[in-house]
């Protein structure tokens, strides 16, 4: 006969339910994509169109950035109520997307309705966006003078506008699904300490190698040097704190350089980042390693991620980068 006990252990060490986005998160979307269509309407009266901003003539950046302010709210009211958002919720914000760049285009229709007082029946909704879309045209970079109408190819760009304006709108939610969460305790991760790891080689003396050369095969040599080294390092730390408690990892951590002012900037190096729950001993880190190109430019990539916020952490893969 098995004992019934363990189901009530099983259940009383399990996490608790996840809340899931409510009203007040869906208000607060709702909120902010109000303000976003009276800032546009007053853009629109002052005869600047800030969702027809093209970059190149084809990406709808307006749009795309009206549908990042509109978006804005939902994640704002996720994190302050410290709701995970789940991948659906995430994608839905596409569908949510679509019906605001919608409500934003009625709106327009509607004030233009009221200023020049004409009749719903004269100029309907659907005309309305037909006439919108074929009367699109650019004008070049310092002109006045609008360009010749684009006919029917300006569905084409109205529909770019539509999917910036969508995918703009999920980039907030997107960015806040990506935030370490402690699930036993239904709260987001908080910075605790970052700490790094720094080659021998400086910048400064990376960038002496091979100055007037092409390949540069002196400085290429020499920065993928420095970037395994501290890969090597990163490694060494990542085997130290992999199954070790909250404490050990800190005081890992606490151990290596805390970077601050420095005169002397490194080739390359690791960050680590400790994030932990504010009630429990759930925590992530992760370590990103900070290097430059070989033509100077900087270049990030993630050595590797250590989520222990379930109680449990698969062991990660260090990832390594070349120059």
């Amino acid at each position: 006969m098995s004992s019934p006990s363990q189901p009530v252990a099983a259940a009383a060490t399990s996490s608790p339910p996840e809340r899931s986005p409510g009203l007040l998160v869906y208000a607060c979307g709702v909120g902010t994509t109000a303000l976003v269509v009276l800032l546009v309407q007053a853009l629109n009266h002052a005869e600047f169109n800030a969702m027809g901003l093209y970059a190149n003539g084809i990406l709808p950046v307006g749009a795309i950035l009206v549908g990042v302010l509109s978006g804005t709210g939902y994640a704002v009211g996720s994190r302050v109520l410290n709701v995970k958002l789940s991948r659906g919720y995430v994608m839905g914000m596409l569908a949510t997307g679509v019906a605001d760049w919608f409500a934003l285009q009625y709106f327009e229709y509607a004030s233009l309705i009221e200023q020049y007082h004409y009749a719903p029946t004269a100029l309907g909704f659907v005309d309305y966006l037909t006439q919108t879309a074929t009367s699109m045209s650019f004008s070049r970079a310092g002109s006045s003078s609008p360009g010749a109408a684009l006919g029917g190819a300006g569905y084409f760009f109205k529909a770019l506008e539509l999917a910036g304006f969508a995918l703009g709108t999920m980039v907030p939610s997107w960015t806040l699904f990506a935030m370490p969460y402690c699930r036993r305790c239904r709260l987001y991760l908080k910075v605790d300490q970052t700490s790094f790891v720094k080659s021998e080689l400086s910048h400064a003396d990376a960038m002496k190698l091979d100055r007037f050369g092409m390949k540069k095969p002196a400085r290429t040599a020499a920065l993928g040097q420095a970037q395994g080294e501290v890969q090597e390092r990163a490694a060494e730390v990542l085997a130290r704190i992999q199954h070790a408690p909250l404490s050990e990892v800190r005081a890992v951590l606490s151990g290596l350089d805390a970077g601050g002012a420095t005169k002397v900037k490194p080739a390359a190096q690791v960050s680590f980042q400790l994030k932990k729950c504010p009630r429990c001993e759930s925590h992530h880190v992760v370590a990103t390693l900070v290097s430059v190109a070989k033509n100077g430019q900087p270049a990030n990539a993630v050595v590797f991620k250590l989520d222990k916020t379930q109680g449990f952490s698969e062991p990660p893969a260090v990832a390594t980068s070349a120059a």
